[in-house]
């Protein structure tokens, strides 16, 4: 069987795109909260991060964000209760959880360990770019 292919990979955020989610996770960096992981990953208070940009333009495939709302409905199953989470749009027609929302908060914000974890996952997962 022929491994699959990894088409795209979606990065999805756990909060609905508002101002007033925009502002609250803003604040939640700044204080003692909890943010979400992937936003330490793509965002320096509210900027987008160079070194997310730097990941996303090297990259062998597209890799695109979006909040759970805008996420598509043929992902809701697989990421509902599991946000924020990184999955895999493959050939086949299938999808593929790599990170969870643990594997982004290990990452602590670090966008090297972010490429290891993520390298794993896709040798784990037996995929390839």
């Amino acid at each position: 069987m022929a491994r699959s292919r990894i088409l795209e990979l979606i990065c999805v955020y756990d909060s609905h795109k508002t101002f007033v989610t925009q502002f609250n996770e803003l604040f939640k960096k700044q204080s003692f909260s909890k943010p979400c992981a992937l936003s330490l990953l793509t965002t320096r208070g509210d900027a987008p991060c160079s070194d997310w940009q730097s990941f996303v333009r090297t990259f062998p495939t597209a890799v695109h964000c979006r909040r759970i709302n805008t996420a598509g409905h043929d992902l809701y199953y697989l990421i509902r209760n599991k946000t924020p989470c990184v999955v895999a749009r493959c050939t086949h027609h299938h999808t593929v959880m790599l990170l969870t929302s643990n594997d982004l908060l290990a990452c602590r914000g670090d966008i090297d360990l972010f490429r290891a974890r993520l390298s794993r996952a896709i040798q784990q997962k037996f995929l390839q770019l």
